[in-house]
């Protein structure tokens, strides 16, 4: 009778596990087990550890349909504007000259940055991007680029101000402009200032890349989504692919590093990257070619 009993104790868990198991591989994800008496030990864990797999899984589902609803909607937009203005051209009502051509460019140019980008993505989260790991002063590469960006700076009445270490670091120098020119496009689009700040620094074996503004900073509400992909601030009139910090955050963790953004004293808002000096092996490379200056 003790055996009995004890048996169905047991047992009755371990069929509703069962049971759920089955209707969530029918498609219904709201499926739960109920939690059991925790002196059962190792079947309680298992319940619990089921529940938890339950609930990410119908997280991941959630992720996956709000992905390519937002893909679908940013690459509605250009498509949409193409296809009206070829449709103009082909039936006359425009006409065929430089301005409409160099307008059609734009949007295919505007598809191609958001196809990079999220491919850029899907290949860090897959852990197969591949970078080109040198040893590097980035003082000299982003003194390079802020050359190259000194026109559309003119033109918006910002100015730069570099504070920067002349150290090198191994990284892919490539990536870390690209991450950069994504952060200073987000401080042109936000920021209400005329200056902005670009920082490097070493701190123990991490070396730091951060691009600050004076203002008008971001919620605290926000600031732990500012590098998920297609999330914009409430309230907000710039437009844009939602893409550009989600790039940033991806090119950091490509290199076994991550980005932050906090408020400043002075109301701004301070975006920045950091990852380790040096790289080491691992189980799963990231880096697949190296070379030394």
């Amino acid at each position: 009778l003790i055996a009995l009993k004890l048996s169905r104790r047991i047992l009755i868990p371990l069929n509703s596990v069962i049971e759920s198991i089955n209707l969530i591989s029918q498609g219904d994800l709201t499926v739960r087990v109920l939690h059991c008496d925790k002196s059962l030990g190792e079947i309680a864990t298992l319940i619990n550890n089921f529940n938890f797999l339950a609930d990410q899984l119908a997280l991941m589902t959630q992720e996956q349909s709000f992905w390519n609803a937002a893909i679908a909607h940013e690459l509605r937009t250009p498509v949409t504007i193409l296809k009206g203005r070829l449709q103009g051209l082909a039936d006359g009502v425009f006409t065929a000259n430089e301005q409409q051509f160099r307008s059609l460019l734009t949007q295919v140019e505007g598809l191609i940055r958001l196809i990079e980008d999220l491919r850029m993505i899907s290949l860090v989260e897959s852990g197969h991007l591949e970078l080109q790991i040198q040893e590097t002063d980035l003082s000299n590469e982003i003194n390079i680029l802020v050359d190259l960006l000194s026109d559309k700076f003119q033109a918006s009445e910002k100015i730069l101000k570099l504070d920067l270490t002349s150290d090198c670091v191994q990284c892919d120098p490539i990536r870390i402009r690209q991450a950069l020119l994504a952060l200073l496009d987000n401080a042109l689009k936000y920021s209400v200032a005329d200056k902005i700040y670009i920082k490097t620094y070493i701190s123990g074996d991490i070396y730091h890349l951060s691009v600050e503004d004076e203002g008008p900073g971001i919620s605290p509400e926000f600031a732990s989504h500012a590098f998920t992909a297609f999330r914009r601030e409430k309230n907000t009139k710039t437009t844009g692919s939602g893409l550009g910090l989600a790039v940033v955050a991806s090119i950091a963790k490509a290199h076994r590093g991550s980005a932050s953004c906090e408020q400043t004293l002075q109301g701004g808002t301070r975006f920045e990257i950091h990852w380790p000096l040096k790289h080491h092996n691992s189980n799963k490379p990231l880096i697949s070619h190296w070379s030394f200056c």
